[in-house]
């Protein structure tokens, strides 16, 4: 069975870890938050790569994985590369769906939606010039949403009170003026799969046009698949099993008090350990 150690700022990884589980049925994950950071979107890049090599070590001196995911965007667009550097052990990073956007769009126009820092970064415009330059790509970066995915998943705020909430977050999206012409959105924020289902559903408010909604969860499954095969021996009785904990405010590895509400997201996961 494979062991994973996946870390993310807050629970947006664990659409990540949904889309491992049903890709790899013998999958025993360690599920890292940092709630001593969160949100990660908001950081400068010199501090993100201080916060995930002090988190990885942290998670490292507890947990001996086979695989580390990173999976968040932001972290994975600027920190990625340095925490290769620290460990031996093989790394997956996150990385905005924008190769299969600019395939999908029909129209030639796809949107972005994202943290702040991801929009800003080079490694996005980069990958526009390297996978899909005769494309448009418009972009918006929100930190709400990540607080409102967050917010969401841990039942702190309900279904109707989100609804407005996340219109507004993603309204400015749709307002400019090559939007019209946008048939794909890329969520490009490991959070924000959380809220597909209503971002799908507030789309036709926001647009005429049908926009088709995607991310990168089942692509870096797969890749997690590939890197992890020297560990997928089937193992009699094995089931998904997820341990949640978090980096506390005194940078501690303690266990998540949402553990149990986490688990009705988890399709699939046999056991979540609290």
């Amino acid at each position: 069975m494979a062991r994973l150690l996946i870390m993310d700022s807050g629970v947006g990884g664990l659409s990540i870890a949904q889309d491992i589980v049903s890709t790899m049925s013998c999958t025993s994950i360690d599920y890292v938050s940092d709630a001593a950071y969160f949100p990660y979107g908001g950081r400068t890049p010199d501090s993100l790569v201080s916060i995930v090599d002090t988190l990885a070590t942290t998670a490292l001196e507890h947990i001996q994985p086979d695989v580390i995911v990173l999976a968040c965007n932001t972290a994975s667009t600027l920190a990625l590369k340095h925490l290769r550097t620290k460990t031996d052990i093989p790394i997956v990073g996150v990385v905005p769906a924008v190769k299969p956007a600019g395939l999908l769009t029909q129209t030639g126009v796809f949107g972005v939606l994202a943290t702040p820092a991801t929009i800003k970064s080079p490694y996005l415009e980069n990958l526009m010039l390297s996978h899909c330059p005769n494309r448009t790509m418009i972009g918006h970066g929100s930190a709400d949403l990540v607080v409102l995915a967050e917010a969401f998943l841990q039942g702190k705020i309900t279904a109707d009170e989100l609804t407005p909430r996340l219109k507004q977050a993603i309204a400015p999206l749709f307002e400019k003026p090559e939007s019209k012409y946008m048939d794909v959105l890329v969520l490009a924020c490991t959070h924000f799969p959380i809220l597909k289902q209503q971002i799908q559903q507030l789309i036709p408010e926001l647009t005429t046009r049908a926009v088709q909604v995607i991310d990168s969860g089942e692509a870096v499954a797969k890749q997690v698949m590939r890197v992890s095969k020297d560990h997928l021996q089937p193992e009699h009785d094995a089931v998904p099993s997820i341990h949640i904990w978090q980096r506390s405010a005194e940078m501690k590895l303690v266990q998540d008090e949402y553990s149990d509400v986490y688990s009705e997201f988890l399709v699939g996961v046999k056991e979540v350990l609290v």
